[in-house]
């Protein structure tokens, strides 16, 4: 037992919080503080280099969507391929924020996008910023600088976002600042 009180025993609750019928989920909180706070920088960032306010608000669509439609299509190619590619329904919740609920008929709910890999949402990111720049004749190393300042505190919250859904473990440790992920198993990770 004493052992137990040298590690930090995770467990918390997945939602942060309801208002009314929707649910709230740390992991979806965590990906819009992270997206909100580095709109914040980028915005600052253009019109500190005196750029017109019509290309930046552009900018936030390419990105937002680009990580978005990225990281579900990461999450689903490499490491679901067997659920999402296999079928007619499984494609469509690739792409849908839905589940369907029976085998045989097309009952469905609404459950967001339960499945997002950061490495999707980079390659993602880099096609949409690629787009971008050719749209908006914008030179594309100032581009890349200006998210490149921002994407440290994005990728912050996305982890933190991981770390209250209990995933990206680590290896079974004895060091003392060692997390138990009670909904993984009762072993000590870092």
């Amino acid at each position: 037992m004493r052992e137990l009180l040298l590690y930090i025993t995770w467990n918390p609750d997945l939602t942060a919080f309801h208002i009314g019928p929707l649910t709230f989920r740390w992991y979806s909180l965590c990906w819009l503080i992270g997206l909100a706070l580095a709109y914040i920088v980028v915005k600052k960032l253009y019109k500190d280099q005196k750029i017109e306010d019509r290309k930046f608000d552009p900018l936030f669509f390419y990105c937002f969507i680009g990580i978005l439609v990225g990281a579900r299509l990461g999450h689903c190619i490499f490491y679901q391929p067997e659920d999402y590619l296999t079928s007619v329904k499984g494609f469509i919740e690739m792409w849908l924020p839905i589940q369907f609920t029976g085998y045989d008929d097309w009952d469905f709910k609404v459950t967001g996008y339960e499945g997002l890999a950061s490495h999707g949402g980079t390659i993602g990111i880099i096609l949409a910023l690629w787009l971008y720049v050719k749209h908006y004749k914008m030179p594309l190393w100032q581009v890349l600088d200006f998210i490149a300042i921002a994407t440290p505190t994005t990728a912050t919250f996305i982890r933190l976002g991981n770390l209250m859904n209990s995933e990206i473990i680590g290896k079974i440790t004895d060091v003392p600042w060692a997390f138990i992920f009670e909904r993984v198993d009762q072993m000590p990770r870092h």
